[in-house]
């Protein structure tokens, strides 16, 4: 893969607590960390305890944003933890840096986030929206940029805004909610594009029945290139059908 040229530019888990979820998932995706990461010095009672800045930033953060997932939509809580674990492999597959890869465990997980400022005849609708409805869906991605932006203590915030803000470009230019196209997208926000796209299709909801590996990977392929940076795909689609296997577990946990 010619990785300078794409540098340039279901349900919850309801049976598992929500930090009982959260070690699984992560004790699950951190096999794909990197050993060695900037670090901070932070008082734990009295003693000196070292860890990154977007450690420090997750274990203060996280549990609020993840409880505020979790009592708005179990289902979109779920999603977010299998999006987080795909994207943070898919990151590993195509050589990102370690920074890269860091900062995509975080916002890939609250990739919808924006979602909680939705009004429920929206977000718990049982079945399709209809138009007027899809365009109130569509800004949630503005929402969660909004919503990460609000704390300015997170290490690389307007990276991590932007990614979450353009997770819904498509390559082509016809996505939401600026028309972004090509490299200009975020290259974090066109690796969450494709696992988004990957676990949406692989759930079930109440008004859609989930698909096979193969059939969600046929779909994608035909979305090369128009909703789906190609050659990121490329590497996704090259993945074990083990690895998704091993993802389906952790998600069944709680099931």
């Amino acid at each position: 893969m010619n990785r300078q040229g794409w540098r340039q530019g279901g349900h919850g888990w309801p049976a598992l607590s929500g930090r009982m979820r959260a070690l699984v998932a992560t004790a699950w995706i951190e096999r794909h960390s990197a050993p060695h990461r900037p670090v901070v010095e932070v008082p734990v009672f009295g003693n000196a305890t070292r860890v990154s800045p977007m450690d420090f930033w997750t274990a203060r953060i996280k549990p609020i944003l993840n409880t505020a997932l979790e009592q708005r939509d179990a289902y979109t809580a779920g999603h977010c933890w299998r999006v987080g674990a795909l994207a943070v492999a898919l990151a590993q597959a195509c050589s990102l840096s370690e920074h890269e890869v860091s900062l995509l465990r975080v916002v890939a997980q609250f990739h919808d986030i924006g979602k909680i400022g939705l009004p429920d005849a929206v977000l718990l609708k049982p079945g399709p929206l209809d138009a007027d409805e899809w365009e109130i869906v569509k800004t949630h991605s503005a929402r969660g940029e909004q919503i990460i932006r609000s704390d300015p203590y997170l290490p690389q915030v307007q990276e991590a805004a932007l990614a979450i803000r353009h997770h819904h470009e498509h390559y082509d230019g016809r996505g939401y909610p600026d028309g972004l196209r090509g490299q200009a997208i975020p290259l974090l926000s066109r690796v969450i594009s494709i696992v988004d796209s990957y676990d949406a299709m692989t759930t079930r909801r109440v008004y859609q029945t989930s698909r096979s590996h193969d059939e969600t990977m046929s779909i994608l392929s035909s979305e090369r290139g128009t909703k789906q940076d190609p050659e990121i795909l490329d590497v996704f689609q090259s993945l074990d059908e083990t690895w998704f296997k091993q993802l389906n577990m952790v998600s069944e946990i709680g099931a």
